[in-house]
């Protein structure tokens, strides 16, 4: 009776730790969890914060300059944007019907490293200027060049 207990232990020991390791590494832990959710929801959160406090700022300032922002959309455009919509939508199935998983993958995968890139490179050249300003190591003489025309259509 004891070798068949141990039979039936061993063998629900096995199943578990096949189960559990077929992707070859550990569950995630509670806290592991819990930390990729917080940052996840604050990550979604944050941005849309501090756009719409620049929004409001933006506008203060606006109406204490006397200025109005001009924001309208034509009854063209109006229009146009569900025929816009739905040709976008149809050419993405299309691509992704038709053109191999790989070569979609590395396009976007290319786009998002370029809008990445890109975007992290403007955020920060705002506080390179500013360090480079504070720094002024270089002293370099600025240029301008100017191009007249001499002449009928003619340059220099």
């Amino acid at each position: 009776m004891a070798d068949t207990e141990s039979i039936v232990y061993n063998e629900t020991e096995n199943n578990e730790s096949l189960a559990s390791n077929v992707s070859g590494r550990e569950a995630a832990s509670r806290e592991g969890l819990a930390t990729a959710y917080i940052f996840l929801f604050a990550m979604a959160l944050v941005p849309i914060f501090i756009g719409s406090l620049r929004s409001v700022v933006y506008h203060y300032n606006l109406k204490k300059k006397g200025e109005q922002a001009e924001e309208r959309i034509r009854m063209r455009e109006a229009a146009m944007f569900p025929i816009y919509a739905s040709v976008a939508l149809f050419s993405l199935y299309m691509i992704f019907k038709y053109l191999p998983k790989d070569l979609v993958n590395m396009v976007l995968n290319m786009i998002f490293f370029s809008v990445g890139v890109t975007a992290v490179t403007r955020a920060s050249s705002v506080l390179v200027d500013y360090l480079l300003s504070l720094v002024n190591v270089l002293n370099l003489s600025t240029y301008i060049l100017q191009f007249q025309k001499k002449g009928k259509d003619k340059l220099l």
